[in-house]
């Protein structure tokens, strides 16, 4: 057997494999069909564009192949799939900082970037174009094949095609399916911010008023914050906000009986002024989004499955937050941040969401590693800076904790 009809046979079992292993792997009929269809087209569109067989089954073992192992190692880690977004939000340093934390993501990143180009390369050398010599009227059958192939790939990637109901599953599904190939495509579709309609004039001056009648009157927003904005500022406490990465109250479940369900944190003590769960969003897939919530008053999905990346595309439209609301009362805002302050794009989202100074956790020594105690040295610092300078005027300070989060898989 010669080398090249070696490579084709190759060629040709790994692009079975990837059809096997990828789309034909798990989904439902429709999920199947479209990632069938999908791969195969686009070797029908390397084919007619190279006139090369070989090279035409290889690109997309190779090139879907990585793809979907990017996806299965993605999700086994951070528990969720790879998806488009991720290659505009995410593809910077904080990855190589994320995967010096995991060596089976280092590997996978070190070895992709020589075996893609490597493997392609290769089959390219091996296959010397065949299909449709240069004939005026083959060359015209190539390019109309090649057109057709193009013009077909944007038809089966598109939520009004005719696999419409596969974009229909919403991020939500897409973050806890295993779909990965299929999810990566239909996810080109998630990216796009929709603004709900605005409420007519009349509406947006509603009374904010409790209907019980026992209950004390209470003012409307804005009557709240003129009347607090008219207290001195020394009569304005400071507010500490601490958003606990992946941690919940263990009392919730009650068979948790054991001691360790019973921490001081949860208990009230003789400083406390009211107790209760705070009323946001919670969304599992992003801790940013319920930080998103506490900050605006939205819940991110209101904007879409583009919501998701809050941080990134949400943050730069928001124009009333509870920073700025603090500032009418003559708050100074602050945000202490355990990571580097552009892991998710944490230091231009604060800066939108109206905080005066951000600090850097790594300009503290914080790390992925740092557990809250060290956070809490670190806050000590800042806040006693901070109180230093700006004397009686209240702060608002946020935090975000990290240790409880990750890295994922550490015993």
């Amino acid at each position: 057997m010669s080398i090249p009809v070696a490579a084709a046979c190759i060629a040709g079992v790994a692009f079975l494999v990837l059809l096997v292993a990828g789309p034909l792997g798990n989904g439902e009929l429709g999920e199947r069909l479209f990632g069938v269809a999908l791969i195969v087209d686009c070797a029908l569109l390397v084919a007619f564009l190279t006139r090369r067989l070989t090279f035409a089954l290889a690109v997309p073992s190779i090139v879907f192949g990585g793809l979907l192992v990017a996806g299965t190692l993605k999700f086994h880690y951070l528990t969720t799939p790879l998806l488009a977004p991720d290659l505009v939000y995410f593809v910077n340093r904080d990855l190589l900082d994320v995967a010096t934390r995991y060596p089976s993501i280092m590997i996978a990143l070190v070895g992709g970037m020589i075996l893609v180009p490597g493997l392609l390369m290769l089959a390219w050398w091996l296959d010397p174009p065949r299909l449709f010599a240069a004939q005026p009227q083959r060359r015209f059958l190539q390019i109309v094949g090649a057109s057709a192939a193009l013009a077909l790939v944007f038809v089966i990637d598109s939520p009004r095609g005719p696999f419409d109901d596969v974009f229909a599953k919403g991020m939500w599904a897409l973050m806890n399916d295993q779909n990965y190939l299929v999810d990566f495509f239909t996810s080109f579709y998630q990216t796009e911010i929709h603004i709900p309609p605005l409420v007519d004039d009349a509406n947006a001056h509603m009374s904010w008023t409790q209907n019980a009648t026992d209950n004390p009157p209470t003012c409307d927003l804005r009557a709240c914050v003129n009347d607090v904005a008219r207290a001195s500022p020394q009569e304005h406490p400071d507010i500490v906000a601490i958003l606990e990465e992946s941690t919940f109250d263990p009392r919730m479940m009650t068979i948790c009986t054991i001691p360790e369900c019973t921490h001081r944190m949860f208990e009230s003590d003789g400083r406390t002024r009211a107790t209760g769960p705070l009323t946001v969003h919670v969304w599992g897939g992003g801790t940013w989004t319920s930080e998103f919530a506490l900050l605006t008053g939205m819940n991110h999905s209101t904007f879409g499955e583009a919501g998701l990346y809050a941080p990134y595309n949400l943050a730069p439209l928001v124009t009333a937050s509870l920073p700025r609301i603090l500032h009418q009362a003559g708050y100074r805002a602050i945000a202490i941040y355990p990571m580097n302050g552009d892991f998710i794009n944490a230091r231009n989202a604060y800066k939108f969401y109206g905080f005066d100074k951000f600090y850097d956790g790594q300009d503290y020594g914080l790390s992925w590693e740092s557990p809250d105690s060290d956070l809490m040295q670190v806050f000590d610092r800042i806040y006693a800076t901070e109180k230093a300078a700006i004397g009686k005027q209240p702060l608002f300070v946020m935090m975000l904790t990290l240790r409880q989060h990750g890295p994922h898989m550490t015993p």
